[in-house]
């Protein structure tokens, strides 16, 4: 688990930029909905809770991965990932490419609360 004190000059340069094409409708229309109010909601908390420095932020691709492997094995991380940077909610901290046989393409780090976190991925696995 990574944990970040304060927003790095990565995730300042990376934020409100989307870096990937956009899969939201890989999730499907109501889980892309409710994702998209839920994930608005999200960004203004985490602004407000940033600016008082009241958390640190917690690697989402962490709980993305405990979620995933618990609830739904067979969900697209790498869309769900995606839909995450369109909606500009987290930042890149860091990615790289990995080889090709077999391992993952690239494998971005994330920066999200975990009360946040765990509420977003839980809607868009909803889906």
């Amino acid at each position: 688990m990574d944990i970040y004190d304060s927003i790095s000059w990565k995730e300042r340069k990376f934020r409100n930029r989307s870096i990937l094409p956009p899969v939201a409708s890989q999730l499907g229309p109501t889980g892309v909905f409710h994702a998209t109010s839920t994930i608005v909601e999200a960004r203004h908390r985490i602004n407000s809770a940033r600016a008082n420095e009241e958390f640190p932020p917690l690697s989402v691709q962490y709980i993305i991965d405990q979620q995933t492997e618990r609830d739904r094995p067979n969900i697209d991380r790498e869309a769900l990932f995606r839909l995450l940077i369109d909606h500009g909610t987290v930042a890149v901290h860091e990615y790289s490419i990995l080889g090709r046989r077999g391992e993952e393409r690239w494998k971005p780090r994330w920066s999200l609360p975990p009360e946040m976190s765990l509420g977003l991925i839980h809607l868009l696995m909803d889906s």
